[in-house]
């Protein structure tokens, strides 16, 4: 696969915003790749782009650009996950020492705040399973309850008619 220009200039401007960034001189042999997680990053997260439309802004294959992304959605979810336990340490359920960090409102519900410290809780690692156990569960109790419905006769006659 050949890379765009910039990729190997180190140097690309904004289309949107005009912003200019470029990598620092360095001996580094990755330069290319810091270079292209940045241009991903800045248009994935400062103006909302999807994969196929940074793709045709920077010239580089959906593939790419799903790796970059994913990169990068790794680190935010570090970046997040750090932050929510800095603000909360204990365990919001039981008070002991909190290690994970919870959405209080799915990701899948609200991709807006996916990475919003404000959108997490600390829990420790027993409570965090329950939790997800006990969400399972209700969702199994829900979707039993919704098929145990009875169900309105059809239109002609009773429901053992054929």
């Amino acid at each position: 696969m050949s890379m765009p220009e910039w990729y190997h200039t180190l140097s690309w401007q904004c289309p949107v915003c005009g912003l200019q960034m470029g990598c620092p001189k360095t001996r580094s042999a990755k330069k290319g790749e810091h270079m292209a997680r940045a241009v991903t990053k800045h248009l994935w997260v400062e103006h909302g782009y999807s994969i196929k439309q940074i793709a045709a802004v920077v010239g580089m294959t959906a593939t790419q650009v799903r790796y970059y992304s994913s990169v990068i959605d790794f680190a935010l979810r570090v970046w997040w996950s750090r932050q929510v336990l800095r603000a909360t340490p204990l365990c919001l359920i039981c008070g002991q020492h909190a290690k994970h960090a919870h959405h209080i409102f799915p990701r899948e519900w609200f991709p807006e705040a996916a990475y919003n410290p404000a959108n997490g809780v600390g829990l420790c690692r027993s409570c965090h399973i329950r939790w997800h156990d006990r969400m399972r569960h209700r969702g199994k109790e829900r979707l039993a309850a919704s098929h145990s419905r009875p169900r309105p006769a059809r239109a002609g006659g009773e429901e053992g008619d054929h």
